[in-house]
């Protein structure tokens, strides 16, 4: 339920009915789903198209299956050896390193620039790099949370004629629980921890103090 709770009260306008077979545990983290969708879409991701994706995460984990679904070539990055082993799940090529390591090896192998950079972190210092692996003409998803203010280089903006695109939320409910329903995207095997209602304290210590331990993380409200 919404806002973490084992109950609550919601309007009937916002209830929809999840596809039968749906994993309940990937339904938890429908959410994730969405930002990931609706990002590839506010960035136009097509067939042929190359993404790069910064950051393992769950949101970047979805940023990746999005892209690959609408037919893109995805490669994606990121410092902890976790979230690079189970992106097996969500991207093509994998690279384990900084964001500034990462347009290093992209700048290698795509020396024009790919079509679409998505970064899912919350560095406002990101546009340089992201600049760094985008062709000319090509798009920047700013797919992550950017506490303060945020500054670009609008001459080399300008020159290098990029789009950028700030997904904030998710896509239509109805439309993410179907694509759950038909199984294009895998969650089940990015649920890294699992942590009992009477223990919520410790989930939001992980996901506060030590959030490279984790990708995916649900709280099991059916013991309580």
């Amino acid at each position: 339920a919404a806002g973490h709770t084992g109950y609550g009260v919601t309007d009937a306008r916002d209830v929809y009915r999840l596809p039968a077979g749906v994993n309940p545990e990937e339904a938890a983290l429908w959410v994730m789903t969405g930002v990931g969708s609706h990002g590839s879409r506010l960035s136009r991701v097509k067939a042929g198209d190359t993404v790069a994706v910064i950051g393992l995460g769950m949101i970047g984990q979805m940023a990746a299956q999005a892209a690959r679904r609408l037919g893109a070539t995805v490669i994606a990055s990121d410092a902890s050896e976790l979230r690079v082993r189970l992106g097996e799940a969500s991207a093509d090529h994998l690279f384990h390193g900084t964001p500034e390591e990462f347009a290093d090896h992209v700048q290698g192998r795509y020396p024009d620039g790919v079509d679409v950079v998505a970064d899912t972190g919350s560095k406002v210092s990101v546009w340089d790099t992201c600049m760094r692996m985008v062709r000319r003409e090509g798009t920047i998803n700013l797919q992550g949370y950017y506490p303060g203010a945020f500054t670009i280089d609008s001459y080399a903006a300008h020159v290098h004629r990029v789009t950028a695109v700030c997904p904030s939320g998710y896509d239509d409910p109805t439309t993410i629980a179907e694509a759950l329903g038909s199984g294009d995207f895998r969650i089940a095997p990015l649920i890294t921890h699992r942590f009992p209602a009477s223990d919520t304290r410790l989930a939001y210590h992980t996901v506060m103090h030590a959030p490279w331990e984790m990708v995916g993380g649900i709280i099991d409200w059916t013991g309580e």
